[in-house]
């Protein structure tokens, strides 16, 4: 009875061990999890010098590592963990590298709709302390946080694409800023007001391929673009799931194999290289799936 209670014990661990890995609430970055959240970490600190080893989304004992050499330069208690004042400092333009100097090129961040994580708390209470943000920070990149960078951008004349990448990221955190508080006329929507977010209905053929161009989608990821990128595999033969306009593990697995077919870089993630090559009429289609000649 011991045993089989113990057992138990251990199931209901591991579920909740693994709900916590899968939640999309992912407060801080540690060892044990992987994902989209730690290949970002580990291209910064590897562009800083702490991290040389593959980029493969795994925190493992490498990336601790780094991780800890990295809070030591920089002044942080070096527990490993990834929690928002690591990742303030990590992805801040004074950020010291291995060898104690501020890194001359800007990392090329790209944060948006559907990441998680402590940079998008970071992200969020900035925001907030400049008045383009109202609703709970709670570390998920949604409709309120898209709407509230797109604010951000226009009161600072940004591109207004919803996306925190370099530029938006540099002037969000320089002295010369524009925040509502010093732009009056500047008004932001409430929460309450934005438009909801809607899962497009499933198609039998692929849609055309929606005419924004994405910048990143991978894990966690959702809507119109992700639903043209399932219905797109599923037609080379790549993603036998049911297209839901949502990234997840079965959509990772076949844009990594459809990477590998094409010569890409194999990381799971479509940017603008695998957009393209999603949209070319002469991409390859799964090989695993092509005819093979009558002996």
């Amino acid at each position: 009875m011991k045993k089989r209670l113990s057992l138990i014990a251990a199931i209901l661990a591991l579920a909740l061990a693994l709900a916590a890995v899968g939640s999309a609430e992912v407060v801080t970055i540690e060892e044990g999890l992987r994902g989209s959240h730690v290949r970002q970490v580990q291209a910064r600190l590897s562009q800083l010098g702490f991290y040389t080893g593959q980029i493969d989304g795994i925190f493992g004992e490498l990336t601790l590592e780094a991780v800890r050499a990295f809070q030591r330069m920089n002044g942080l208690e070096p527990d490993g963990v990834i929690g928002p004042d690591t990742a303030a400092r990590l992805y801040a333009l004074e950020a010291l590298n291995s060898e104690g100097a501020v890194h001359p090129d800007v990392f090329e961040i790209r944060v948006g709709y559907g990441y998680n994580g402590p940079v998008v708390v970071v992200i969020q209470e900035h925001l907030t302390e400049l008045g383009f943000y109202q609703a709970e920070v709670d570390g998920l990149f949604g409709s309120a946080t898209r709407q509230a960078v797109r604010d951000f951008q226009v009161a600072n004349g940004l591109q207004e694409d919803g996306i925190v990448g370099p530029d938006t990221w540099s002037v969000m955190f320089s002295d010369v800023i524009v925040s509502q508080a010093n732009d009056p006329a500047f008004t932001v929507l409430p929460p309450s007001e934005l438009p909801p977010v809607t899962q497009p209905a499933v198609p039998a053929e692929p849609t055309q391929a929606p005419t924004e161009r994405p910048i990143l989608l991978d894990g966690g990821a959702q809507g119109e673009l992700v639903l043209y990128v399932q219905q797109r595999l599923a037609q080379l033969g790549y993603y036998a799931g049911e297209p839901d306009g949502r990234y997840g593990e079965t959509t990772e697995q076949a844009v990594l194999l459809f990477q590998a077919a094409n010569n890409l870089q194999i990381d799971g993630i479509v940017g603008p290289q695998t957009w393209a090559a999603l949209q070319d009429v002469n991409a390859v289609p799964n090989p695993a799936l092509a005819p093979t000649a009558a002996p």
